[in-house]
């Protein structure tokens, strides 16, 4: 071990790392995302499942080849993470299973598969008859009968309890999973947090602190590269830094809430600033289940669309014969708005067929109309002549939403002038393309509706979609309330 850092108030600056966590905060937040995907791993059957393959097959594999950089299948990757979280306990397991601290290194998404390539060649040549991968999604119900039995009468050697730690961390994502904390500035004042946070256990060792999120990240980031780690916060602190995340009640009075208090007044003193950070504060309990699961097909419902639309033929009926010179303008609209023009004929005969057919693109994220505009031009023009104008709109929105994927035949009458009774008809085909485009939401104009009232605390529904704790005994529950559209 060093010889501990000497640390005074203005040197927090000069404490280091031995690895670059602003680029491992950005490969954690990846791998999180990852985990996130696959919900069985915060639930206790397949965790156990994992925990076993991680003990008695992983760490001995990693052991053996400690200089390398490898990385395991999701499930035992997870555990392994949550392993490590718990320093001194992941220390002590791997000494007592394997006989020295096993390495890990946590690598950017696009380098994982490489890496695990590797691990499934020295996998399957040490393990040749135990599966290297598992069905993470398959229920457990699903999985092979001796293998249920196996991991049922299994008993695990590790002096941490990885499966509660897996569970717990599951609500770690949606604590650091807004966009802002992929923002490498963001990163470098968390990195200067964590730096500082440190300062403060040298001065007050015996605390029990409590980190803002964006210290979290950096720490277990940290964390997650354990012989770094270790000889980082024992150069700093002259003892490895433990980490316990099985603290989080947050109820009135908890150990929780009081040590978060002492942090907030030693970071005050300390440097005379609020120790609590814009975007890096606790958000509630993640809203899984409270919130309904969009399916492709509700993505594409209320998604735009593009489609290819084809006219085949076009004829005008109810000409007045004195009209012998007019020309037909098709163009873009967006409501009222015209857009630009996309055929413009001129000495149009009154009817034109699919020889000279034409196709386009439409997209509904600019337009929802075809408008049709006939132009009569009396031959015998001067400056103070005028023009008769005819139209109409064609609404492809309805077909758009309604004909996703598929071709659909069109021919349609639309009156140009009721007076006169001309219509116009076409026939031709409409293709909407299955990829969805943009989502567009807009909020109403409307009044504040301010209206006070008492929210029921047994009726879920009510509170939305973030799942808020119930509030102490004796609290006023009365609350505004504003509708909008």
């Amino acid at each position: 071990m060093d010889s501990e850092e000497t640390i005074t108030v203005a040197s927090y600056k000069s404490i280091h790392f031995g690895v670059d966590i602003i680029e491992g905060a950005l490969n954690h937040l990846q791998f999180l995302k990852n985990i996130n995907k696959h919900r069985s791993l915060f639930h206790a059957p397949l965790l156990r499942r994992a925990l076993r393959r991680y003990e008695q097959f992983w760490l001995e594999l990693a052991a053996e080849h400690n200089e390398k950089v490898l990385t395991a299948p999701l499930d035992i990757e997870w555990i392994w993470h949550c392993h490590m979280l718990s320093p001194i306990c992941y220390e002590k397991d791997c000494k007592n299973l394997v006989g020295k601290t096993v390495n890990h290194v946590i690598v950017k998404d696009k380098e994982r598969q490489k890496h695990l390539e590797t691990s499934k060649k020295l996998w399957e040549s040490k393990y040749p008859d135990t599966p290297f991968e598992i069905n993470i999604d398959q229920n457990e119900d699903e999985s092979p009968e001796e293998e249920r039995d196996s991991v049922e009468m299994w008993e695990s050697k590790l002096t941490y309890d990885v499966v509660s730690a897996a569970i717990r961390q599951s609500a770690f994502n949606y604590q650091v999973s807004l966009p802002h904390y992929h923002d490498k500035n963001f990163l470098r004042q968390a990195v200067k947090r964590y730096k500082k946070l440190l300062f403060l256990k040298v001065q007050h060792p015996g605390l029990f602190f409590v980190p803002c999120y964006d210290n979290d990240l950096i720490w277990h980031t940290h964390q997650l590269h354990p012989l770094v780690y270790k000889k980082d916060t024992e150069r700093i602190l002259g003892k490895m830094f433990n980490h316990d995340d099985s603290v989080n009640d947050r109820s009135s009075g908890s150990r929780l809430l009081r040590a978060e208090s002492k942090t907030k007044q030693f970071w005050q003193e300390a440097y005379n600033e609020s120790f609590s950070r814009n975007g890096a504060m606790y958000r509630g309990d993640p809203p899984m289940g409270q919130l309904h699961r969009l399916s492709s097909s509700d993505v594409m419902s209320f998604s735009t669309k593009r489609a290819k639309v084809k006219l085949d033929n076009i004829q005008i009926e109810n000409l007045p014969e004195i009209i012998k010179s007019y020309k037909l303008k098709v163009q873009y609209v967006s409501n009222d708005k015209e857009g630009p023009v996309i055929l413009n004929f001129k000495g149009l005969p009154s009817h034109w067929d699919k020889k000279k057919g034409i196709e386009f693109e439409f997209d509904t994220k600019d337009y929802n109309y075809l408008k049709f505009k006939l132009i009569h031009q009396p031959k015998r023009m001067c400056f103070s002549a005028t023009i008769e104008t005819a139209e109409a709109k064609f609404h492809v929105l309805p077909l758009a939403e309604s004909n996703t994927g598929c071709d659909t035949e069109l021919s349609e009458t639309l009156v140009l002038n009721e007076e006169k009774n001309i219509t116009l008809n076409f026939n031709g085909n409409i293709h909407v393309y299955d990829k969805p485009g943009p989502c567009f939401l807009f909020l109403k104009n409307g009044n504040f509706d301010r209206k006070y009232c008492i929210m029921p605390e047994n009726i879920r529904q009510l509170w939305g979609p973030i799942p808020l704790p119930r509030l102490p005994a004796g609290q006023d529950n009365n609350c505004v309330v504003a509708s909008h559209k």
